[in-house]
């Protein structure tokens, strides 16, 4: 009984003793992890040429910048010519137009002028013929009075025989042609004082039967000025239309024809894959930003420990280079290359190419430490707590 007691002792405290072991191992520490930043390569979506590579590698760059553009030949930009052509069109016929119209408003302030001082002349001729007529209607006035008075006194004398009847039809005809001089003179009085009143009133004024020159000219002039200024106004629509229709085209082309890759984060250039005057093709890497503010950590595990992982897992990252020690979580595990799986990490092939990784994200804060110099491939010690196996048995 006793042998067989120190026996089943002795395999209890070998069971507790490797029980023990594997609980003092609660962790995976290694040196063989790297510190990197993730990188995104920018590639041009269009077939052209490279027209525009501002930065060099190692260059800073902030959200937003433009890295490279590249423009496409084989955009055509017949239609955009046209327009512009026919805007040019519209601009020499709006400037001939305007100095018609220039030209007509001078004549027409030329005929005005004229007319002003025909209409003046003519108010005064009037006015002297008028005069000329009252002189003539008094004249006319005594002629008749004078008739009249020597055809009383011959009819007195034809009573008394001193005066044939043939004589005093002589003095009837007198006063008859008195009194039609009279009243034609009248007649013409009251014409000149109707073309008087035409004239005050701004009206069209004859002389002599014929439309006066100088008023005809004016109003023609007028209408002219009024017929440029319509066409001006076509013109001018016409032309605000087809600037518009340039803007579209102009942006259209430029949509397509010129494409502006911008940094979509603060960073560093880590390599430049053309230069100006590069033709390239659709999917042509052109440039590659790494993002400072966001790295990781990959670390290469054995096999066996693969399954001791999970994502959301615990671990510290000390660099080889300092002293200062960092925390963050698995973020990601990988049985094999993570090409294929994560190309955002800018890292050495071999590192990607075998074994297991593990990649893990900083936690929030404690990437502020590596955004200024923007680290990758970057040498650290890596501590990953691992639960041992009485805590898997037990918890």
């Amino acid at each position: 009984m006793r042998g067989s007691s120190l026996h089943t002792s002795i395999i209890i405290g070998l069971v507790c003793a490797a029980l023990g072991l594997v609980a003092l191992s609660s962790g995976y520490d290694t040196t063989n992890a790297m510190i990197i930043a993730r990188s995104v390569t920018v590639k041009s979506t269009i077939s052209g040429e490279v027209t525009g590579v501002p930065f060099n590698v190692g260059s800073r760059v902030e959200a937003g910048d433009g890295l490279v553009s590249v423009h496409n030949k084989r955009v055509d930009p017949t239609n955009l010519i046209e327009l512009r052509a026919q805007l040019d069109l519209l601009e020499k016929e709006q400037s001939l137009t305007q100095a018609q119209k220039t030209n007509a408003h001078s004549m027409h302030q030329y005929y005005s002028d004229h007319a002003g001082q025909y209409q003046s002349w003519l108010a005064g001729q009037y006015q002297y013929d008028r005069e000329q007529i009252e002189i003539k209607l008094d004249t006319a006035a005594k002629s008749l009075r004078l008739a009249q008075s020597a055809l009383t006194r011959a009819r007195e004398l034809e009573r008394n025989g001193n005066v044939s009847a043939t004589e005093l039809l002589e003095f009837e005809h007198r006063v008859n042609v008195a009194r039609n001089e009279q009243s034609l003179l009248r007649s013409e009085k009251q014409r000149l004082m109707t073309k008087q009143s035409q004239i005050e009133q701004d009206a069209l004024y004859q002389k002599d039967g014929d439309n006066n020159y100088w008023a005809r000219m004016v109003k023609e002039y007028e209408q002219s000025v009024l017929a440029f200024d319509q066409s001006l106004q076509a013109i001018a629509a016409r032309i605000k239309n087809l600037q518009r229709q340039i803007e579209l085209e102009d942006q259209r082309l430029t949509n397509v024809s010129e494409e502006l890759h911008r940094s979509p984060f603060t960073g560093v250039v880590n390599a430049v894959f053309a230069s100006q005057g590069d033709l390239v093709t659709a999917e042509t890497p052109l440039i590659e930003i790494l993002d400072c503010t966001n790295p990781v950590v990959v670390v290469s595990v054995p096999e066996h420990r693969l399954g001791d992982y999970f994502v959301g897992q615990p671990a510290s990252v000390t660099p080889m280079d300092s002293n200062e020690t960092h925390f963050g979580q698995v973020q990601h595990i990988s049985s094999g290359a993570l090409i294929g799986r994560d190309t955002t990490l800018a890292i050495e092939p071999e590192l990607l190419q075998s074994g297991n990784k593990i990649t893990i994200a900083f936690d929030k804060g404690e990437t502020d430490a590596f955004s200024q110099s923007c680290d990758t491939a970057r040498r650290a010690r890596v501590s990953i707590e691992v639960q041992s196996i009485l805590e898997r048995l037990f918890i």
